[in-house]
């Protein structure tokens, strides 16, 4: 049976934060095992939209958990949703990536049932669960901001945006938006995430 040879990780660090093994847990079953190294986590400052972050971020903005980019796979829930295929190369584990720069920010998939609360499986059966794409940065690294940066449009349309929350990857189906706004405010949406 395929589903019994994925598993998950997770980093396990001694007291000098060096990483010294992991745990392996197969995604279907309560099976446990410690192994030597898996799943490097990198640092965790976000540099532009994340192309590159491997950091060990794993909740969403929203503040929802993020599961598994392999079992996503194996369950067919990545394929149903029609998750970026470029993600499902992020490998076993449950850390928010943005393999390829394709997204605004670095992103995972959460499981949210129909009124947009988390759901969990007791019977290990996720056939009922609804997954979506959701942001884990609210905005791009602070290196996208640079001291010369300016509001392309006039400061009144700027402030409105930062008040309105435009500014904020917080609704992976605004992002055309708030991509916008970063593109046009940008002084203004990074004084407002605390980036200068």
């Amino acid at each position: 049976d395929p589903q019994e040879k994925l598993v998950w990780s997770v980093i396990l660090v001694d007291t000098n934060r060096r990483e010294v093994s992991c745990v392996i847990q197969d995604v279907f079953s309560p099976d446990s095992r410690i192994l030597p190294e898996c799943t490097k986590v990198g640092t965790p400052v976000l540099e532009g939209n994340g192309a590159h972050y491997t950091g060990p971020r794993n909740i969403s903005t929203s503040g929802r958990p993020c599961v598994s980019w392999s079992r996503q796979l194996y369950s067919g829930a990545a394929f149903v949703r029609r998750v970026n295929l470029p993600a499902i190369s992020n490998g076993n584990h449950r850390f928010c990536r943005n393999t390829g720069g394709s997204k605004a920010v670095p992103y995972c998939i959460v499981n949210v049932n129909t009124d947009n609360h988390v759901t969990e499986s007791r019977d290990g059966d996720d056939t009922h669960v609804t997954t979506k794409v959701e942001f884990c940065f609210s905005h791009p690294g602070c290196d996208m901001c640079k001291p010369d940066s300016q509001d392309v449009y006039e400061a009144e349309y700027c402030s409105e945006a930062v008040r309105q929350g435009k500014c904020e990857y917080n609704d992976s189906e605004k992002e055309q938006l708030t991509s916008f706004a970063w593109e046009n405010c940008r002084r203004s949406c990074c004084e407002a995430s605390d980036c200068n």
